[in-house]
């Protein structure tokens, strides 16, 4: 991601957004940050103070045994309730 921001910034190319896909995650699972991309909050830092926003990108499925979700029940999060169970998607991405 640094690498094409300064290629493209390098050749006048005009840039306001920085996204990051789910390759800056810990094993694909959101709210984290994965040990190549550790860096990742200074280089946020940086591009804001460039001017520039950052997208980062979230997966829209959580796991119901993953931290997060865990932490969302304990702190009464709504969630998406389904009216009935054949509407659940029974198969999402899944990354290890």
């Amino acid at each position: 991601m640094t690498e094409i921001i300064a290629r493209n910034m390098k050749a006048g190319i005009p840039l306001d957004t920085a996204v990051a896909d789910i390759d800056y995650m810990e094993r694909y699972k959101d709210f984290t940050t994965g040990q190549n991309w550790s860096a990742l909050p200074d280089y946020v830092n940086e591009l804001h103070s460039w001017g520039m926003r950052t997208i980062l990108i979230f997966d829209p499925a959580i796991q119901v045994d993953y931290q997060s979700f865990q932490r969302g029940i304990s702190a009464k999060a709504r969630f998406i309730e389904w009216e009935r169970a054949d509407q659940v998607m029974r198969s999402i991405q899944v990354c290890e």
